[in-house]
């Protein structure tokens, strides 16, 4: 059985308090193209809000997630992904 490869992009935006908040995942079909738009979602607008930080990563399987790039403000923590 072959094993897939999903390529995700979270947004991320500041609530009224000043955390970072994770927008709904957008899919991506190559390394790339997640890399992309991850950058390309910093200081856009996204349902109302400025999107100040993105993550696009892969996973492959049941394996753990791995970064691809990140891009402005992420939260803490993303490190263990790697």
């Amino acid at each position: 059985m072959s094993r897939v490869t999903h390529y995700i992009i979270f947004p991320f935006v500041r609530d009224s308090q000043g955390n970072l908040i994770a927008g709904k995942g957008q899919r991506a079909y190559s390394n790339m193209m997640a890399r992309f738009r991850a950058a390309f979602f910093v200081g856009i607008r996204l349902d109302s809000e400025t999107v100040v930080g993105a993550v696009a990563f892969m996973r492959t399987g049941n394996d753990r997630p791995m970064i691809l790039a990140k891009y402005g403000e992420t939260p803490e923590g993303l490190e263990g992904m790697d």
